[in-house]
């Protein structure tokens, strides 16, 4: 169950081709991490991102974003 009552807001977000991201999924051994199921991973510092679309499934609300070159 999600925040506010059991709904859910997921970010589905994509990043240009070469553009820069780290897995938060890998340890620095270049093992699986202890959080996988979190699917988080690091945008540089300076990254901006644009809306372009939302949907909902079910009570879950999918907001897809794009991070600007």
């Amino acid at each position: 169950e999600g925040f506010a009552g059991g709904s859910r807001t997921v970010l589905e977000i994509t990043v240009p081709k070469g553009g820069k991201a780290l897995s938060m999924n890998v340890a620095e051994d270049n093992t699986r991490g202890a959080y996988t199921a979190e699917r988080e991973f690091l945008l540089p510092r300076s990254s901006a991102m644009v809306v372009t679309g939302s949907r909902q499934e079910g009570k879950v609300t999918i907001m897809e974003v794009s991070v600007t070159p």
